[in-house]
Order: C-alpha cells, then structure tokens, then sequence
C-alpha cells in the first residue's frame, strides 16, 4: 500500500461558470478562505486555472476549471492508495498546453488558448520566378527567428496580419542551434527554399537539386519499390556505371517513390525529409 499526500488547488462553492457549463465548485465541503470578501471578477488577472482532483489518491484531474486566484484553497488528503491507484492518476497538460482563465460579467470562465503556430497551408506559394517568392517563419512562438519557410511575397502582408495575432504567452523556450543561410526560389512553378552555405570539403551536395530519391544499387538492374531513400545524384551516376553489364537492355518497371519524401542537402549531405507537400494555390 501507498501512502500519499494530495495537495491541489479546489475551486470554491460559488455560482461562476466553468467549462461545459455548470459551477464552479469544487470538493464538497470547500468553502472560501478566511478573509475572501467578494466572489465577482473585475479582470482577467483575477481569475486562474486549475484541475480539481476526481481521486483522493490524485494531486490533480484533467478537466480545467476557472475560478478567482484568491478564492483556491490546499486541501491535504491523506488515505492508503494502492499502487494501481496513484499509476493511473492523470497528468494535468503543460502550462503552455492549458486554456486561459477569463472574466466575464464578473465571473471566472474557461477560454481556449489561441493558437502559437501560423498555418502556412493557407497562403500561396505559386510562383513565375525567384521574385516572387520569400521566406518566412512557421512558428511564431520560436525564439530562434529562422525564417525557412516559403510563401508567394504577394502573401507577405496576409503572413504579417496572421504572425501578429498570435499569442505566445507561455511559450515553452526552446534552445537555438544554427539557422540555415537560405534564399527563396521559384521551381516548377513553387516557391522553395535553397541553401547558400558552402559545400564542406568532400560534401556529396551543395543544395538540394544535388540529391535525388533512388533505390539503385550496383548488384541489380532495376531498383526496388517503393523508395524512400535519398542519395546524391553523383552517387546514382556511380550506382548505374557499377552495374552489371547489358543493365541497359533491361527493361525495368518505373519505381515507385513516397510522394511525401523531399530531397534535401545540409552540411554537405543528403537526406531525406518527410512532409506533407503544400499545394500552389
């Protein structure tokens, strides 16, 4: 048996909404502290999230609910809990993954968290040549700034307007590495982003056009299906010269290729990423 100790904030008895209607009480038997003088809200400060316990052997639940900051009380449960029990207690979702606590007329609601990332699907990347195009950043709650991500600069505006609304309060920090040198082209007709960093001394690609999706190998004609492999387009001419002699009056079947597999370079080397293709709109 375990013995535990379940400290959580409860919401007090009192007529304020919550989350999926109702009050926002709490355990019974909870009243507000000694001292409370009012049960109305005149801001949003005033207001907190919390996720009252279902189980005396939980310190919390999952569904949020808002309350005054000043109305919250720590309630101290001690009980014999088996191990199953304390297991299977729920995990409260990070503070950057909660909802917002919000007055409204003078009373704690639950509001959903607005989103931190920009859905770039929703802008253009049709293209006529390189001008056309420019690089922005996906998420705007990432303090590294690398602007990798691109759109139609006639989107740019649009892109602004939506990377201005977003509200990162409680980000998660993240830590920053290396922003890639990159510039915006236009390909077939999409924009894309090309690196402009050197090549390393021996690297097998320079920028992206340099790699290729290939299953090719030296001990057979044809190649496997489907591919999902990336290699540098130097490496597939080597492959085809290896190959056993008359490859050529070989008839393959064209191989299959993961259509959500991009050929990249960095560093000198290729890879393959995986990524759900924006259409040109």
């Amino acid at each position: 048996m375990w013995r535990v100790a379940v400290v959580a904030l409860v919401a007090c008895n009192s007529s304020h909404p919550v989350a999926g209607g109702g009050s926002g009480s709490g355990s019974a038997g909870l009243g507000p502290p000694a001292g409370a003088t009012t049960d109305k809200c005149e801001v949003d400060s005033d207001c907190a999230i919390a996720y009252p316990p279902t189980s005396p052997c939980c310190a919390s639940g999952t569904a949020p609910v808002a309350m005054l900051a000043t109305q919250t009380a720590i309630r101290i449960e001690r009980r014999d809990c088996s191990q199953e029990e304390v297991v299977h207690c729920p995990t409260p979702p990070f503070e950057g993954d909660r909802p917002l606590a919000s007055c409204r007329d003078h009373a704690c609601v639950v509001k959903p968290r607005p989103p931190r990332t920009i859905d770039i699907s929703a802008f253009s990347r049709a293209c006529g040549s390189d001008g056309d195009c420019t690089l922005v950043e996906a998420d705007r709650c990432n303090p590294c700034r690398c602007a990798s991500v691109p759109i139609a600069a006639k989107e740019r505006g649009r892109y602004i307007e939506a990377f201005g609304a977003i509200d990162c309060g409680g980000a998660t920090i993240t830590p920053c590495g290396h922003c890639d040198e990159q510039v915006p082209v236009c390909a077939e007709g999409t924009c894309q982003a090309r690196s402009t960093e050197p090549m390393p001394t021996g690297g097998e690609c320079a920028n992206d056009e340099d790699c290729v999706v290939s299953c090719a190998t030296d001990q057979g004609c044809c190649e496997a299906s489907p591919c999902e492999t990336v290699i540098s387009k130097t490496r597939l001419a080597e492959l085809r010269a290896a190959q056993p002699a008359g490859c050529k009056a070989v008839k393959c079947r064209a191989p299959e290729r993961a259509s959500n597999v991009t050929p990249r370079c960095k560093a000198g080397k290729c890879f393959a990423q995986f990524e759900s293709r924006l259409p040109a709109r």
